[in-house]
């Protein structure tokens, strides 16, 4: 394995999920008499997901468990996964161009370990060393914890990992852990914030690409 690693965001970054989630938030929503739009699910993108749950119920103003909420949402996630993981266009050939390069990599989601072992099941064999799920740290993004541990897990200093986002609060958490950060420039403009690079199609970035971010920008 080389010394360098790539910590990727899931949803919206490796898989189109944004259309599932705002599916299954929309439905469970509706269960309890509420309604969901689009520009309302979209306020949720890079948030934790008790956050999520806590703003749904603020928004759609339905009176309901938080947590049975949440557990709703998921098993609608779930179902719509096992279905088919609608992966970005080039991305598993990208994991598979970091393993043959001996990168390593990491998933590095919001999302919880129910969701992210799917994800993790349909990704081609041997291209994620290591995933971290929401559920499983103790502060989640933007706070840096989550990257901090996957590249502690890895073996790697937090100063040869990139980490790829798509939304502010992982950006965020990618810099505050120290790591170059790739922004993927989709509903929001990360102009604001120093990212290493900004690049609209992650299917188009190859191996070398991410060695080459660690290697100049050290």
């Amino acid at each position: 394995m080389s010394n360098c690693g790539v910590l990727f965001d899931m949803d919206g970054t490796l898989i189109d999920s944004e259309p599932y989630w705002h599916n299954s938030e929309t439905a469970v929503v509706e269960h309890y008499g509420g309604t969901w739009s689009l520009e309302q699910g979209k306020k949720l993108t890079g948030r934790t997901l008790y956050e999520s749950g806590r703003i749904i119920l603020e928004e759609s103003g339905i009176e309901a468990d938080i947590n049975e909420v949440l557990h709703k949402i998921l098993d609608y996630q779930i179902v719509q996964l096992k279905k088919r993981v609608p992966w970005f266009d080039g991305v598993t050939e990208l994991l598979g161009d970091l393993a043959v390069h001996n990168v390593k990599t990491a998933l590095v989601s919001s999302s919880y370990r129910c969701i992210v072992d799917v994800v993790c099941a349909d990704a081609p064999k041997g291209t994620l060393d290591l995933s971290i799920a929401g559920d499983e740290v103790t502060r989640g993004k933007p706070d840096p914890e989550p990257y901090l541990v996957a590249a502690k897990s890895l073996g790697l200093s937090p100063h040869n990992c990139v980490v790829v986002e798509d939304s502010p609060s992982g950006v965020e958490a990618g810099l505050r852990a120290g790591m170059k950060v790739v922004g993927i420039c989709g509903d929001f403009d990360f102009s604001g914030q120093p990212v290493t690079r900004q690049i609209k199609n992650l299917g188009n970035m190859c191996a070398e690409d991410f060695l080459h971010i660690v290697q100049v920008h050290d």
